[in-house]
């Protein structure tokens, strides 16, 4: 992110400038043209041959587990920093954003540090969860905090994915996984949101 900071093209960031458009507007529009929306602003301001290879775009869906009215969130990625089996609490970083998510599927990092596949990783980073308690957040439809259902999807990819495994958790201490993938064709398609898998149809193989 730092390098794209600096790597800015000055001149293009200046002109080509997308105006911002209203959150009551930004409603009407489907989910494939929010994103589009949010992908030509950031690259209004972000221009840079670092956002060329390396950004990509990640969707959150938060769905009111009251009305199950839809909202969608868009935010630019870097690299995409991946929890570990052991991991009580894990963290992403992409862009100028961290984002903090929880996860009970392996437990708390006293257990065994159990091989798994990249994918398993990848599954952990894309885990639907509850939001209740203080995570609650606002329904406009209902009027009052709800708890809310989120998925991520990765809506669009960069040229070239990064991929950071965290290896050191909350007690500082390495994990010693063994993690499995592969030479090339990983398959990205269980994460994909609709609107990625619409475009790579559009273009064919």
């Amino acid at each position: 992110d730092g390098l794209s900071e600096d790597l800015k093209r000055i001149g293009e960031n200046c002109q080509h400038r997308v105006p911002k458009i209203l959150d009551g507007d930004l409603s009407k529009m489907t989910p494939e043209e929010q994103g589009e929306y949010w992908w030509d602003r950031h690259l209004s301001m972000n221009s840079s041959f670092i956002t060329d290879e390396f950004c990509g775009q990640l969707m959150s869906t938060i769905e009111c587990l009251g009305c199950h009215q839809q909202r969608y969130c868009f935010d630019p990625m870097y690299d995409l920093s991946l929890p570990m089996p052991g991991d009580a609490q894990h963290m992403s970083i992409f862009g100028r954003r961290t984002f903090r998510r929880s996860s009970s599927r392996f437990g708390s990092e006293s257990i065994n540090d159990d091989d798994c596949s990249l994918n398993d990783c990848l599954k952990m980073f894309m885990k639907e969860e509850v939001l209740d308690g203080q995570n609650m957040s606002y329904c406009a439809k209902c009027k009052k905090l709800q708890k809310t259902h989120k998925r991520l999807n990765l809506n669009r990819l960069p040229n070239m994915l990064v991929l950071h495994l965290k290896r050191f958790g909350n007690s500082r201490r390495k994990k010693q996984n063994k993690i499995s993938y592969p030479m090339n064709g990983l398959d990205l398609r269980p994460f994909l949101s609709k609107n990625t898998r619409t475009r790579a149809s559009r273009k064919g193989p």
